[in-house]
């Protein structure tokens, strides 16, 4: 670094470093803060413990001088009551020597205005950190951002559809989030009974078509008469601590909107939906989804993942939550993918058996009613190819009206080739807005374009091809 190329070595994770009289270091925690402000109480201790001080003295000292170090060391450390006692204690020990008090004496009878009137450190924090709070949170510049941000963070989190600030009392008190100095000091303003009135709620609420939330289900208990209720306590308190502590990939994971699809009716697989946001479908199934998958789904639905009905969406969406970007099939000869195409409300599945540049040949599959099954068509329309000796119904479509799909057997009878099933959930997969294939996600046409017919005229002309011809008039 600079002109002379100085060498600057990171500090090692556990290790803090000095910024403006505060101490941070690159692990999250909070333990190198405590012991700083420990340190604090015992240089300050040491100081006087030798001096001929008076109660009032000390009482000076610690609140004039030691409550301001310490609350400029934590001020962005939210301490516990029994911390607070146990950094207090020194100060308080050292109070009772001075003033000749057995130790076991109680702490109440020097923080009495009309005795001692020495401060706790605790009603000192709090205090300092309550009243800094609201000026944060009412502020427009970066420290009141830095603030909402981390409240909105805690939100999605949590996954709650109403403003954190105004609702959910008893459900915040429940849960525990750590390196949040932000939603802890919330927290602790709810265990207070505070309440906040805010000013403006569109930026802070979130939709949802559905009357309970993945959270408001987790910490549903479990009815005590249900014959598996030890083991499924267990795991609703599992699943509580794995959708709180889910990674960062997977925060936008909030509401039971982002994992079912059919119009919030039936639940995804897991791997559907780390595809769908865009992960990598391998990994363990995290707890929260196995909970939900043994309380939320109707046992009696045949294989379809159907939600028990209080549980189902109470409004049709008009715009899906989640959506999948289409992804057309690939030029390369050698590949046979399955695929989809939608026309209008009806779905056509199938699989490549030949490609050229713009079209390829498929053979045609019918889904079944009400499940992801799909077996070979055997002709169906005028566009498709029967042959009596061999009973398949082939059609041909351009690429870019099509989609991959994944099937996969079914686990029931492996064996059985004439039946694959749907692992891809169509429903979910965007409509196209433009006739030409797209070169980028979410590409829409701003001015239409006409193809003289001249431009025709010269193709016929100068090229002999009659399957050339055909194609590059296709793509005109």
């Amino acid at each position: 670094m600079g002109t002379d190329l100085t060498l600057i070595k990171a500090n090692p994770p556990l290790k803090d470093a000095r910024y403006l009289g505060i101490y941070i270091r690159s692990r999250a925690g909070q333990s190198h803060v405590i012991k700083r402000a420990q340190q604090e109480i015992t240089s300050i201790t040491n100081a006087l413990r030798h001096k001929k001080v008076t109660a009032s003295q000390i009482a000076y000292v610690n609140n004039v001088v030691l409550m301001a170090r310490l609350e400029y060391r934590l001020k962005t450390t939210l301490v516990s009551e029994n911390q607070c006692q146990t950094l207090h204690n020194r100060m308080i020990t050292l109070l009772k020597t001075k003033m000749r008090i057995i130790r076991f004496a109680n702490n109440n009878i020097f923080m009495h205005q009309n005795m001692v009137g020495l401060v706790p450190l605790s009603q000192h924090l709090r205090t300092a950190q309550y009243s800094e709070f609201i000026i944060r949170i009412n502020s427009r510049d970066w420290d009141g951002i830095s603030t909402r941000i981390m409240l909105r963070n805690a939100q999605l989190r949590i996954g709650l559809q109403v403003c954190i600030l105004v609702d959910h009392t008893e459900l915040i008190l429940k849960i525990n989030l750590q390196n949040n100095f932000n939603f802890n000091l919330l927290k602790s303003f709810k265990d207070q009974m505070f309440s906040f009135r805010p000013t403006d709620l569109t930026t802070w609420n979130l939709t949802t078509q559905h009357q309970h939330t993945i959270i408001s289900i987790l910490h549903t208990s479990v009815d005590v008469g249900h014959t598996n209720f030890r083991k499924l306590e267990q795991s609703r308190i599992k699943a509580i601590e794995s959708f709180i502590k889910r990674p960062a990939e997977l925060l936008d994971i909030n509401f039971l909107d982002h994992i079912t699809h059919n119009n919030g009716v039936d639940m995804l697989f897991w791997t559907q939906i780390k595809k769908i946001f865009g992960k990598n479908p391998k990994g363990p199934i995290p707890n929260f989804f196995k909970y939900l998958e043994e309380i939320a789904i109707d046992q009696n639905s045949n294989g379809q993942r159907t939600l028990i009905e209080r549980y189902q969406a109470t409004i049709i969406p008009t715009n899906k939550t989640i959506s999948l970007t289409p992804s057309p099939p690939s030029r390369d000869r050698r590949r046979k993918e399955w695929i989809v195409i939608r026309d209008g409300d009806e779905y056509q599945f199938g699989k490549i058996l030949k490609k050229n540049l713009t079209r390829f040949s498929y053979q045609h599959w019918i889904r079944q009613d009400n499940n992801n099954l799909i077996t070979q068509c055997a002709g169906c329309s005028t566009n498709s190819t029967h042959i009596e000796d061999n009973p398949v119904c082939i059609k041909k479509e351009k690429y870019h009206k099509s989609t991959i799909i994944d099937v996969k057997r079914p686990t029931n009878n492996y064996q059985n080739t004439s039946t694959f099933e749907i692992l891809t959930p169509v429903d979910l997969i965007k409509t196209r807005i433009i006739t030409k294939p797209s070169l980028y996600e979410n590409e829409s046409p701003f001015v239409s374009l006409d193809i003289p017919s001249y431009y025709l005229d010269i193709i016929k002309r100068t090229i002999s091809s009659t399957l050339l011809i055909t194609e590059l008039s296709d793509i005109l």
